[in-house]
């Protein structure tokens, strides 16, 4: 028997009665919700513990299995910590009558951390166990790939072939981009990661290696780096990393700090987006460009690289989500049209494109306010923003005008009709993508909740009418149509498969762009025809856009 196993607790955990106490003396939201997020992971503990048990004080392990068990204890610290910041984070100063006293909220607080406390214990214990067989075990399947470099912002190579799609139900999360141009990155500040594929230049065998390879783990009050950074809490996470709350301990400023995995391509792009970001930075001295300010960069452990950025609040996404995806007041839109445009005006200038703006990179500082009434919609209620101020962020595809190519780039339901069709593409594309995010935040519905290509030409058409001709005979002569989809002798887009029930009845329901926008709102559907239309060359530019009536008259009329 060796040390850890006699270090290893086998006996499961019981509820010692904390659990009910907590749940039966408030009825608090947060409190209730925790309490079930507790029991749900002294289960899956229990079960961890049951499975894993016979490995430890035998000393076999085997070896899917074990890989597997300790991406489950991983997976369950990060739950248990996340649910213990939700029960920090309980405002003791506004609760509502019908909760409980405030001396009741917080012994029943008290409770619920004392439990996840313990849960954290056990899996602790288990992920010590657990590390040599999985060390052992990962460097064996590591691929020889994994150390490619990484050929700066254009990858060498052909151009990988789109797969083929398959329909699925409309609606979900934003799908991620298939190919990037640069690097894959996750979201900063606060709200959850982009999901980004890996680059052209691996093979599938290298991406599941990145992708099953373990997040950065971390626990509160852990210090990063030098000691410098201070953890506090998890704000974001995606496929390459996560994104911490840290106090910075000389300037004692709240900072989001995105540790990339453990991997040599993954750290190689963060270092590229690093080395744009400060590009950005240097060349917008009076921060008028809106987007996202990079503070540093540090490397912890020897093999995490880590991005220091300033810490914003929520996405536009996650935003529109809390709020019951009701839409934003029309000068909150408003006010978001002007500052992601300054951004693209900003980029442009640049020569760069950013190719990925969508709701989810687009960061509100402060996402405080008032619920009003809806005043679009009887009855409904909406959150008017104490002080709108959005951050643009994710640059790790961000193209320079010399680097563009035919690639699909960018989250399939914010991509352009020339994106789509695979042909040439230029900074427009960003103009397109902004006409959705702002038809988003005035109806709270996406304009293109699809999973194909099929899908959203079909859309295309009933929000915006026909497709230009030109541009469809271009695609098809340069053989870049999507599956499925061909040119008639006409120049009309022909849709060569049937949509299935759930998908046409989206298509069916579709209403055109005119008819989304309420009648005294001529001035936002001016802007939207012209950042929606789909020619590039009839669509408007971001300094052309600026100019707008819609934009340049700061009072509006809800």
């Amino acid at each position: 028997m060796n040390g850890t196993s006699k270090s290893f607790n086998a006996a499961p955990l019981e509820d010692d009665g904390a659990l009910d106490l907590a749940l039966m003396v408030t009825e608090h939201p947060a409190v209730k919700s925790s309490g079930a997020a507790m029991l749900e992971s002294m289960r899956h503990v229990n079960d961890l513990i049951q499975r894993c048990g016979p490995w430890v004080t035998s000393g076999d392990f085997p070896a899917e299995r074990t890989i597997e068990a300790n991406k489950e204890v991983l997976t369950a610290l990060t739950k248990v910590q996340n649910d213990m910041q939700k029960l920090d984070d309980i405002d003791l100063d506004a609760l509502k009558p019908a909760w409980g006293d405030r001396d009741s909220v917080r012994m029943a607080r008290k409770s619920l951390i004392g439990c996840a406390q313990e849960i954290m214990k056990r899996l602790e214990s288990l992920k010590a166990c657990l590390a040599s067989p999985v060390s052992k075990f990962s460097s064996m399947r590591s691929s020889p790939r994994q150390e490619t470099t990484f050929y700066g912002w254009g990858l060498e190579g052909a151009d990988p072939v789109e797969p083929k799609e398959k329909e699925k139900p409309p609606g979900g999360d934003e799908e991620p981009p298939k190919e990037r141009s640069r690097s894959p990155r996750d979201d900063v500040g606060r709200g959850a990661a982009g999901e980004h594929q890996a680059d052209s230049s691996e093979n599938s065998e290298e991406r599941k290696h990145n992708r099953d390879t373990p997040h950065f783990h971390w626990t509160r009050g852990q210090k990063l780096g030098t000691g410098n950074y201070i953890v506090r809490k998890q704000v974001g996470e995606g496929s390459f990393g996560r994104v911490l709350a840290c106090l910075e301990e000389t300037s004692k400023q709240m900072v989001a700090v995105k540790v990339v995995k453990g991997v040599a391509r993954y750290k190689e792009h963060a270092h590229a987006e690093a080395e744009l970001l400060r590009e950005i930075r240097r060349c917008d001295p009076g921060r008028q460009s809106y987007c996202v300010k990079l503070l540093g960069e540090f490397t912890h452990d020897l093999n995490h690289c880590c991005l220091v950025f300033e810490l914003l609040d929520k996405s536009l996404s996650d935003f529109m989500r809390e709020t019951g995806d009701e839409g934003l007041m029309l000068r909150d839109i408003r006010t978001i049209a002007s500052q992601i445009l300054q951004c693209l005006h900003f980029l442009n200038a640049m020569n760069l494109t950013h190719t990925d703006i969508k709701c989810r990179n687009a960061m509100l500082k402060d996402s405080r306010g008032e619920r009003v009434p809806h005043p679009r919609k009887p009855g409904r209620e909406t959150k008017k923003l104490h002080r709108c101020e959005v951050r643009v962020i994710d640059f790790g595809g961000a193209v320079l005008k010399k680097e563009r190519h035919s690639k699909r780039v960018g989250t399939r339901q914010y991509r352009s009709p020339e994106v789509v069709l695979g042909l040439a593409w230029d900074e427009k594309t960003d103009v397109w993508s902004l006409g959705c995010i702002l038809l988003t935040l005035y109806t709270g519905e996406r304009p293109f909740p699809v999973n194909n290509s099929l899908h959203h030409l079909a859309l295309m058409e009933r929000l915006i009418g026909e497709l230009p001709r030109e541009m469809l005979r271009s695609a098809a002569a340069g053989g870049s149509l999507p599956e499925d989809v061909s040119v008639d002798s006409q120049g009309c887009l022909r849709l060569n498969r049937k949509f299935i029930d759930e998908a046409q009845e989206v298509i069916n329901m579709a209403k055109p762009l005119q008819q989304r926008v309420l009648p005294q709102h001529g001035a936002l559907l001016a802007l939207l025809e012209g950042l929606l239309a789909p020619s590039p060359s009839r669509r408007l530019g971001a300094e052309e856009a600026l100019k707008d009536h819609f934009v340049a008259n700061e009072s509006v009329s809800e």
